[in-house]
């Protein structure tokens, strides 16, 4: 026991037996690691893996290595670590999404009321890459000559503590996202939702009861603008804070273009099924919000019960 708390991988080791549900930011499972970023953040990736090699490049250059050996070597380890955390998480998050009844270890991402045991999949993904990490530098150091000793101990452990310490970006970045983050970002995106409804309701009422004439997200917007409370115009409502968090380029909200013009008048043929609009983002095991027809009916109900200013 005194030597597994004395390593920091081993230690990890334990972290992983604890069974929860574990998260991916999408299908493929950009996990929250030094090595596979959130979306929007694979330049992290180049930031681990020069601040590995540098370190490791101040304390081997005695050794008269080969500098396009040691850079090969230290992109295979990089690349290796990420092929492995892809190769173990993919199918496992595609078997767990949609074979089985309940998510497993390393599962699918979800939304839900936060706990403590949200911050374990955080833990049990990073310490399987703290444990192929140490691994991957092993062989790197044994191939350029590095015999077992003191030196090569304290590179192990500055490569855990490395990892270790990048962590921090990725708690900043939508780590947590689908953790204790998660249910408030969802909330965010319904309550967006929600104030664009209160938009086309405010337009319908002042427009005989009908909709803007609109077929993108982008027309509707300019028009339910003046018809928003005070607080969100001028903000970007049409815009799901994941996307905001995950994407390089976040997605709009989706408009249904079949309602363009539509009446409000609850007694009219609805000229679709489908929502009015519809947030693009993967939200998890939660369905992504939708504004539906009947939202916009409760708004307006809502909106003619309030008392007049």
């Amino acid at each position: 026991m005194r030597r597994i708390m004395k390593s920091p991988a081993l230690f990890a080791l334990l972290i992983m037996l604890v069974p929860a549900a574990a998260e991916a930011h999408t299908v493929i499972p950009f996990v929250s690691t030094p090595v596979t970023p959130p979306r929007g953040w694979w330049w992290l990736i180049a930031a681990f893996a020069l601040a590995s090699g540098v370190i490791d490049w101040h304390a081997l250059k005695g050794l008269g290595v080969q500098t396009w050996r040691f850079i090969l070597l230290q992109v295979k380890c990089v690349v290796l670590l990420f092929a492995c955390l892809f190769i173990i998480g993919a199918p496992i998050h595609f078997f767990s999404g949609q074979l089985l009844p309940t998510p497993i270890p390393f599962g699918r991402a979800f939304y839900h009321t936060p706990t403590l045991f949200d911050l374990i999949p955080f833990l049990s993904w990073n310490a399987l890459g703290l444990i192929l990490f140490r691994v991957f530098k092993k062989r790197l150091y044994r191939n350029v000559g590095l015999a077992p000793g003191p030196m090569h101990t304290s590179l192990i452990r500055r490569a855990e503590m490395l990892y270790v310490g990048l962590l921090i970006p990725f708690l900043a970045t939508n780590a947590l996202t689908h953790g204790w983050l998660g249910p408030r970002i969802h909330q965010a995106c319904e309550r967006n939702l929600e104030l664009i409804g209160e938009g086309l309701v405010g337009y319908a009422n002042a427009h005989g009861g009908n909709l803007p004439q609109a077929t993108i997200t982008a027309d509707v917007m300019p028009a339910v603008e003046p018809y928003l409370p005070d607080f969100a115009r001028g903000a970007e409502l049409y815009i799901c804070p994941v996307e905001e968090l995950c994407r390089r380029k976040p997605r709009t909200y989706i408009w249904n273009a079949s309602f363009a013009g539509a009446s409000l008048d609850e007694n009219a043929k609805p000229p679709s099924t489908g929502p009015v609009m519809k947030c693009p983002a993967d939200h998890g095991d939660v369905p992504a919000p939708k504004l539906n027809l009947a939202d916009l009916f409760r708004l307006r109900q809502e909106a003619s019960s309030k008392p007049a200013d």
